[in-house]
This record gives C-alpha cells, structure tokens and sequence, in this order.
C-alpha cells in the first residue's frame, strides 16, 4: 500500500513542477519607445549675475513672479539601464519688475522648447515607479513684449539654456498607459534679455531659476 502512495506523491510533485514557469528578466516584456504629452505650471524667480571679477552687482528693483507655464511631447528609448528622450513643445513666461519708485514693467515671452533628457527609473511595485530626470532644455524665441509704450522692439535672447532636473513617479494604468506626476526644477544658463540695454530698469545680468510641477500622459509601444 505505501509503494503505490509513495509512486503516487512523486508523480504529483513531477506534475506540480513541469507546471511551474519561472521568468527572468530576459524574458520579460519590457517598452523600448514611449511618447509622453506633458504640461508643467511653473513660476519663474531670478539669479543675479555677477560682474566679470566674480563680484554681485548690487540691484535696488523688485522682482514680481508669476504663473508660467510650459506643454509638449517627449520621444524616450529605453535601453534598461537608461532612458533617453528627446521633444518638443511651447513655454509661456511671465515675469514684472519693478523700479525703486514701484514703477512695474510685466513681460510675457513665448518659446519653443527642446528638452534633451535622461532618465534613471526604478520600479517600487507593479503599479509605481520613481523617476529621476536631468535635463537641458533648448529654448528658440517666438516672442517677447513688455507693456512699455517706449519699448517696441525689447533685447532679448534668441536661445538661451537652461539645465534641471525632475524628480516623480509613473502610475501604471494599464499595459500601455501610464499617469505621470514630478516635481521640477532648472536653473538659465542664459540670461533671457539682453543686459547691457536696460529694457527692464537694469543693466545687469539675471539668471532666470523655474520651479514647478509637471504632468503627462505616457504611451508605450
């Protein structure tokens, strides 16, 4: 009677364990191209640059932020260790400065944006992930126009840089389809006006610093 019982067990412990697949991560299907829609409602504060001895130039106006905001689409590649993306999009800026007598100058400037990133994602469960994004970000001038009677034609830069960082989480919504929400931050390389001309009761240089939040919807192949 245990010679059938035992044959028995170990013809169920052999079922049991051909029925059993294991995955590696060879094996597991992984998105190689995303497309991201994004928008980011941001405000906009300054750096004050220095003179060319490394010096801080003493200002006696006020800066005034506003909401800014910037939209867009971003291409990513996913080659496992990292992420590599690229895209397009519009930045909508608003900014005021006032002089020492609270005369105000608000200037609202329009750009195509150009953003070139890299990504380090890790996946925390099926659903989250936490991602951590460096950034440059191109900026090509549509427009820039202050409401100054005197001032038609204001200096400004043609393509000033910009280089941040963002940090979130992806939520998975299906297979195909994830939320996203971060928290971003970039710092001008270039001041956005030309200086030297005083369009808005300065002569010296300013770096702008943007601070926000940031949005999309991302689809992966």
């Amino acid at each position: 009677m245990r010679q059938p019982l035992s044959l028995l067990l170990l013809l169920s412990l052999s079922l049991s364990t051909h029925a059993q697949t294991f995955y590696t991560d060879s094996k597991v299907a992984v998105s190689k191209v995303s497309f991201e829609a994004f928008a980011s409602p941001m405000t906009m504060l300054r750096k004050v640059a220095s003179d060319v001895q490394g010096n801080l130039v003493s200002v006696d106006d006020t800066w005034h932020a506003m909401l800014n905001t910037e939209t867009g689409m971003v291409f990513t590649y996913n080659t496992r260790g990292l992420r590599f993306g690229v895209g397009v999009g519009q930045s909508d800026l608003r900014w005021g400065v006032s002089d020492s007598l609270g005369n105000r100058v608000n200037t609202h400037a329009r750009y195509w944006t150009f953003p070139i990133r890299a990504g380090l994602v890790t996946q925390i469960t099926d659903i989250i992930s936490l991602e951590v994004w460096p950034q440059l970000t191109i900026r090509k001038v549509i427009s820039l126009e202050k409401d100054w009677a005197a001032l038609i034609w204001p200096p400004r830069a043609e393509m000033p840089l910009s280089a941040g960082l963002s940090v979130g989480s992806a939520f998975r919504m299906n297979d195909h389809f994830h939320f996203t929400l971060g928290a971003v931050m970039e710092f001008g390389l270039d001041d956005l006006e030309d200086a030297g001309a005083g369009p808005a009761f300065r002569s010296h240089g300013e770096l702008p610093f943007f601070l926000g939040l940031r949005t999309g919807l991302r689809f992966s192949l």
